[in-house]
């Protein structure tokens, strides 16, 4: 009879450990970055650090400028159909695939990076989940799963505040 409690024990201890120790699929990982949300970040780009904000509503990505100070108040926006670019009072809409011969492209290409799709692998590191796909890399703080950086060859996008936007009403 104590080789029998002895061994389901050890059974319900293996089954318990392993499954706390899973990690996550990329869909739940990344989950933060398909709902709304705002965030701070700081990017690096081998050129040149640049802060922002950036927020996402469900349709419309928009970053805001904060430094350099050459940069602040210009704000860039896109939704599935236009992408814009707002200073001041003007609004200048642009076409993203023609966009290398008129703007930096640096924006689209961070725009492109929170989208996180495409196929990854996932691991733990840590106290974090890290996403890859060899070129990309997503780091998320393992406890709240929100990101905690993106790396994409010499472009690190460092979140130093990210909030989840609530759709709810009060």
């Amino acid at each position: 009879m104590k080789k029998v409690f002895i061994t389901l024990f050890a059974v319900l201890l293996t089954a318990v450990l392993c499954s706390c120790g899973a990690v996550p699929d990329r869909i739940t990982l990344s989950k933060a970055l398909r709902g709304p949300y705002r965030a701070d970040i700081a990017v690096s780009d081998g050129d040149g650090v640049y802060t922002a904000v950036v927020s996402y509503d469900g349709d419309t990505t928009s970053f805001e400028f904060s430094e350099p100070a050459l940069l602040c108040g210009i704000s860039y926006g896109f939704t599935r159909e236009k992408s814009y670019m707002i200073y001041n009072d003007l609004t200048i809409p642009f076409d993203v695939k023609n966009a290398q011969d008129k703007i930096s492209t640096g924006v689209t290409v961070w725009k492109k990076l929170l989208s996180a799709d495409g196929e990854y692998t996932v691991r733990r590191a840590g106290e974090q989940y890290v996403m890859s796909d060899g070129k990309t890399e997503y780091r998320f703080d393992a406890a709240t799963n929100l990101p905690v950086c993106i790396k994409s060859g010499d472009i690190t996008i460092t979140f130093t505040d990210f909030k989840v936007k609530n759709d709810q009403t009060p």
